[in-house]
């Protein structure tokens, strides 16, 4: 009985600290569908975010709205997504639309329930 106790003590105090890390955020620079079950994560192949990505975001300077590249350069918070582009420019999508940015980034978010898929 002792050693039964010992064991199931044991088995959690080693499960312990994966099941609190698969709960803790990622870091994320480049997100995809930030609001949704399906966030992806630095660009992880298979690895999706259930919890969706929130607290903050890449805020990236130098936007232009793709379907329009002659407008006038703006700052956007990315609350959607945010990824590579171009060599030369970052995809930025917030609620207002898509931009593609050449300037400055800065920021990250936090993406919540990250886990590997079998995809």
């Amino acid at each position: 009985m002792n050693s039964a106790i010992c064991l199931i003590i044991s088995a959690l105090a080693w499960l312990g600290p994966a099941v609190a890390k698969a709960d803790a955020p990622m870091s994320c620079y480049y997100y995809d569908d930030a609001n949704t079950t399906k966030a992806t994560c630095n660009e992880y192949p298979g690895r999706v975010c259930s919890g969706g990505c929130r607290d903050s975001f890449v805020v990236a300077e130098g936007c232009k709205p793709s379907n329009a590249p002659t407008a006038p350069l703006t700052t956007q918070t990315c609350n959607i997504s945010f990824g590579r582009y171009t060599a030369a420019a970052k995809a930025c999508v917030t609620t207002r639309g898509t931009f593609s940015c050449t300037g400055g980034t800065s920021g990250s978010t936090n993406c919540y329930g990250c886990h590997q898929t079998n995809h």
